[in-house]
C-alpha cells in the first residue's frame, strides 16, 4: 500500500513557494516516497490556500476543466491585445505568447469562450480566424474575462484593465443578454446570432482530432475505417474511367433526392437486413447520414419538444439535437440493448409531465459507443411500445453489416414501413470521405426530406453518388465487407487481450461487431479529468461524459480498434493502463478521484455498466 502524503511538509514545502515537481524531488530526496506532481497539484488546489505556481511553457489543447486551462489562455489574450496596441511586453508575456501562438500555428486551433466549457480551444477556420482568439460562443462579459467564478473553488480576477484590454466593455455583457444585435472588438456580429447558435459547442471527439492524429499519439478515440484496406487501384481506376467516360454528368448539378441508380443499389445492400419492401421512390440521399439526422430534426422538431435516446448515444446525434433546441431524455439499456421496459416508463412520465415527444433515436446494431445490439425480442418489443404511445422511431444502422460472428439482424424498418424511419451510410463498410448516406421514410415524410435538403444543399454530390454506384457494381463490395468483418474481428480482439493484460481493475462489454468497447473505469476515476495525463502519455480516447446529453458517463470511456493496428492497439492500451493506474494512485493518496468533478451539468447516477 502507499504511503500517505506528510501533508505538514507539503503545506510547508508549497507556501515557501516550490514547485510540485520539486517538491516531488525533495519527497524522493529526503522522505523516501514517490509521488507524482499531478498529486501535489491536488493537494494544493483541495487542502491549501496557496496559489499555483502556472507554468508558461504549454498550453494545454484539450478539453479539461475550465480552472485548470484558464490562466494560460488569459495571460495570451491579454498579451496579444497589448502588442496589438503598440505596448511593451515583458520577456514572459512576450514567451508565453510566442508559444500559445506556435501551438495554435501548428494544431490549426483558436481559443474561444464558451458558456459550458470556459476557455477553450476550437478548430480555426481558414482566412477568418486570423489571430489567436476567436469571439466567444456564449457573453463574454466582464465575468468571464475576469473567470469570477469561473468554478465556485477558484475566484481569480484580473482587473479592469485586463477587461479593457480584452476589449469588453463593462456593459456588454448585458446588452448582448438583452438582443440589442451589439457586437464586440472580436466579433461585432455577436449579438445578431440567433439563440440556438449559443448553443453549439465542439464535441470532445472533435476537439481531439488534432492531438489524436499526430503521429506519435496512439489514436483509441475516432471511428474512422480503415480505408487502406479497401483495394485502391481498383477503385482508383474505376474512378478514373467514371470521370472519362460519364465526367459531364457527374461533376453537373443532380436530383435534390439523389440519383435513382444509386438508390436503387442502396435497396440491394438494405436487403441484406431484411428490407425488402421498400422501392427506389422512398429512398433519400443524403450527405452523410449525419445530414440524415439533421433533416430529420429539423422537420419534426420544434425548440423543447423531447427526444428519447439511448444511454449512452451517438454524440454527432446530441450535437444535432442540441442545435435544434430538444430536450433529450435517455433510456436505459443492458447488455442487450433498450430496455423497452424503461422505454415505456419515459413515454409516460413524459406523457403525464406534458410533454411531446417527437421520437425515439436508437442504434441498434454494434451501438456506438456501448457496442451491444438489440435482442431480436427487444426489437419486436420496442416496435409496439412505439406504436402504442404513436411515438416514430429513427434507426440509425451505420455497422449493422459488420458483425463478426453471425448474419444481420433484421432492421426494425422490415417490420414497420410507416413508423419507422431508416437511416444508413457508406461511411463504415465503403469510404466516408464520398460523405453518402441516405433516408428510407413513408412517402409524406420523405417528400419533407427532399424539400428541407433541397433548401440547404440543392442536391447530393453527382460525382460521390456515381463513384459509390460504379463501385457496387464493378466491385465485390459484399467480399470486402467479409473482409472488413476479419480485419475488425482481429483488432476487437487485440484490444480485448490487452484490457485483459494491462487493465484488469477495469470491466467492458465484448462487442459482436462494430467498432467500438465501452470501458468502465475503477471506482474514483474519472475519464474526462484524466484524459489530459493520457494524451501526455500519448495516446487518446474519448471520455463517455461526450454520449450523455446531461454529463453523465464520467466514470467511463469509449475506445475504438477500427483504425488502429493490432499492435498500436496493444501499444496504446498500456499506455492507457499507466494512467490509470497513475489516476489510482492519487485516488488511493486521498480517497477520492484527482480532480473535483462539480461540472453542473453532471447527472447523479452513473452511466450503465455494459459489461
Amino acid at each position: 500500500m502507499a504511503r500517505k502524503l506528510p501533508v505538514d511538509l507539503v503545506t510547508r514545502l508549497l507556501e515557501d513557494g516550490l514547485g510540485p515537481r520539486a517538491i516531488v524531488d525533495h519527497l524522493r530526496e529526503h522522505v523516501g516516497i514517490e509521488v507524482s506532481p499531478q498529486a501535489i497539484s491536488t493537494f494544493r488546489k483541495r487542502h491549501t490556500d496557496v496559489p499555483a505556481q502556472h507554468s508558461t511553457r504549454r498550453v494545454i489543447p484539450w478539453d479539461v476543466r475550465p480552472e485548470h486551462r484558464s490562466n494560460g489562455y488569459r495571460r495570451a489574450i491579454l498579451a496579444f491585445h497589448r502588442r496589438a496596441q503598440g505596448r511593451t511586453l515583458t520577456g514572459e508575456e512576450r514567451r508565453n505568447l510566442d508559444h500559445v501562438e506556435r501551438t495554435l500555428r501548428e494544431s490549426g486551433q483558436v481559443i474561444t469562450y464558451q458558456q459550458d466549457e470556459g476557455w477553450t480551444l476550437v478548430p480555426a477556420r481558414p482566412g477568418i480566424d486570423t489571430g489567436i482568439i476567436r469571439e466567444p460562443e456564449a457573453a463574454m462579459t466582464e465575468q468571464a474575462v475576469h473567470g469570477t467564478p469561473l468554478h465556485p473553488t477558484t475566484p481569480q480576477h484580473l482587473g479592469g484593465a485586463a477587461a479593457a484590454a480584452a476589449g469588453v466593455a463593462a456593459g456588454a455583457g448585458a446588452a448582448q443578454a438583452s438582443g440589442s444585435g451589439e457586437g464586440t472588438r472580436l466579433d461585432p456580429w455577436f449579438g445578431a446570432y440567433a439563440q440556438r447558435a449559443h448553443g453549439m459547442r465542439a464535441s470532445e471527439i472533435r476537439a481531439l482530432f488534432s492531438v489524436a492524429n499526430r503521429p506519435e499519439v496512439v489514436s483509441l478515440a475516432g471511428g474512422m475505417p480503415f480505408i487502406q484496406g479497401l483495394p485502391l487501384d481498383v477503385i482508383g481506376e474505376a474512378m478514373q474511367r467514371l470521370i472519362t467516360t460519364k465526367g459531364a454528368t457527374a461533376l453537373q448539378y443532380g436530383s435534390g433526392q439523389g440519383d435513382v441508380e444509386l438508390r436503387e443499389r442502396i435497396l440491394e445492400v438494405c436487403a441484406l437486413e431484411g428490407i425488402t419492401d421498400a422501392h427506389p421512390d422512398d429512398v433519400v440521399v443524403t450527405t452523410g447520414s449525419q445530414q440524415a439526422l439533421d433533416l430529420v430534426t429539423r422537420i419534426f422538431v420544434d425548440p423543447g419538444d423531447v427526444i428519447l435516446a439511448e444511454a449512452p448515444s451517438y454524440v454527432g446525434a446530441l450535437g444535432v439535437f442540441r442545435s435544434y433546441e430538444a430536450q433529450v431524455e435517455h433510456v436505459p439499456m443492458d447488455a442487450f440493448g433498450l430496455i423497452p421496459e424503461a422505454l415505456e416508463r419515459a413515454l409516460l412520465d413524459a406523457r403525464t409531465a406534458g410533454k411531446r415527444v417527437k421520437f425515439l433515436y436508437t442504434i441498434p446494431n454494434y451501438h456506438n459507443p456501448a457496442g451491444v445490439t438489440l435482442t431480436l425480442e427487444r426489437r419486436h418489443q420496442v416496435l409496439e411500445v412505439c406504436q402504442r404511445f404513436g411515438v416514430l422511431i429513427v434507426e440509425d444502422n451505420p455497422y449493422g453489416l459488420l458483425g463478426f460472428d453471425r448474419e444481420p439482424l433484421p432492421a426494425m424498418r422490415a417490420f414497420d414501413d410507416e413508423g419507422v424511419l431508416y437511416l444508413g451510410s457508406f461511411s463504415k463498410t465503403f469510404a466516408p470521405g464520398y460523405r453518402v448516406g441516405w433516408v428510407i421514410a413513408p412517402h409524406a415524410v420523405r417528400e419533407k426530406l427532399v424539400l428541407a435538403s433541397e433548401s440547404s444543399i440543392l442536391s447530393p454530390s453527382n460525382a460521390s453518388q456515381m463513384a459509390i454506384t460504379t463501385y457496387l457494381d464493378t466491385c465485390d463490395w459484399k467480399g470486402q465487407i467479409k473482409s472488413y468483418r476479419e480485419l475488425y474481428r482481429e483488432r476487437r480482439d487485440a484490444m480485448i487481450g490487452a484490457l485483459s493484460e494491462h487493465l484488469p481493475s477495469a470491466t467492458w462489454n465484448v462487442p459482436d461487431g462494430g467498432f467500438y468497447v465501452w470501458v468502465r473505469l475503477p471506482e474514483g476515476l474519472d475519464a474526462r479529468s484524466m484524459l489530459p495525463r493520457a494524451v501526455t502519455e500519448r495516446v487518446a480516447y474519448v471520455p463517455g461524459t461526450a454520449f450523455f446529453y446531461d454529463g453523465q458517463g464520467s466514470d467511463h470511456m469509449r475506445l475504438s480498434f477500427c483504425y488502429p493496428t493490432p499492435e498500436r492497439i496493444r501499444e496504446g492500451v498500456r499506455r492507457l493502463a499507466s494512467v490509470v493506474n497513475a489516476e489510482a494512485d492519487l485516488v488511493q493518496l486521498f480517497g477520492t478521484r484527482a480532480e473535483l468533478d462539480d461540472d453542473p451539468r453532471d447527472a447523479e447516477h452513473p452511466a450503465p455498466n455494459l459489461a
